[in-house]
């Protein structure tokens, strides 16, 4: 309500003539800027709308995919304010598929894998599957899946694992699966919305991470916990957008007739 009273000022005050208006070009920035300002808040908030659409349209039925949100902060060092992506971690509804290397964690917790070059990572996708070296790898990347004494080596033949994530096989236990949870959700960054992963320094800091209390169910995965919510505010952003491009434009028409209205020549 505050920029559109101040734009009813300006177009009155150009409605004086030139000679007449007492703003200066000083004070129209004053009340200009925070309009331009707006549209390209609105036209940010419009594009992250749309890539969310995309993204959730392409991964709402893959197994532990998750949304991500945006968010902003100060920042006191350059005094302005930040945008920073985050992930809503919701837990996904377990989905039972009767598939002995399927699992779902029942709970805050992450089954922990290794990317390439030793890296930890973390997923609820508990799609896994034997690989040619005998190792517990992930369905989709062939990431190995961790457990206490590291990859997990199974024989060909079936396995059980009990809700304490214990890996029994032939009666004998395997290892058991090392399932982690972050102290700050916010830490974690993603390349897939499925595969989370700290930065180098945050990874160092062992107070980063801690083990999880949870169990797990064998023969289920976990469903996506993308909802619909988000994907609603693509209109709602788009009508935004416009709406404050057509206020720009009236703006640059407006001061196209002030113009030539001070020097008719």
């Amino acid at each position: 309500m505050k920029h559109v009273f101040l734009w009813m000022m300006v177009i009155a005050q150009w409605g004086l003539g030139a000679e007449q208006n007492p703003m200066s070009f000083e004070e129209y920035d004053d009340i200009v800027n925070p309009v331009m300002k707006l549209n390209a808040t609105s036209m940010g908030g419009f594009m992250d709308a749309m890539k969310s659409y995309i993204v959730y349209t392409a991964i709402q039925h893959l197994p532990g995919a998750k949304e991500s949100g945006v968010g902003y902060y100060y920042d006191n060092q350059t005094r302005g304010m930040k945008r920073v992506l985050f992930y809503r971690l919701s837990e996904g509804y377990p989905r039972e598929t009767n598939k002995p290397l399927d699992f779902y964690i029942e709970g805050k917790g992450f089954f922990v894998i290794e990317l390439p070059g030793g890296w930890p990572a973390y997923t609820q996708d508990g799609r896994f599957e034997r690989d040619e070296m005998g190792r517990l790898v992930t369905f989709e990347e062939h990431f190995p899946v961790l457990g206490e004494n590291g990859p997990i080596y199974v024989a060909n033949g079936g396995i059980n694992v009990s809700k304490d994530g214990v890996i029994y096989q032939n009666d004998q236990v395997v290892d058991v699966f090392r399932v982690e949870w972050p102290r700050r959700k916010h830490d974690l960054k993603s390349f897939n919305h499925k595969i989370f992963y700290f930065s180098k320094e945050d990874w160092e800091n062992p107070d980063k991470i801690m083990p999880a209390d949870v169990k797990i169910l064998q023969g289920y995965v976990a469903d996506s916990s993308i909802t619909k919510g988000y994907i609603g505010l693509v209109p709602e952003w788009k009508n935004g957008h416009e709406a404050n491009v057509k206020v720009v434009k009236a703006y640059l028409k407006n001061m196209s007739l002030a113009v030539q209205a001070a020097n008719p020549q």
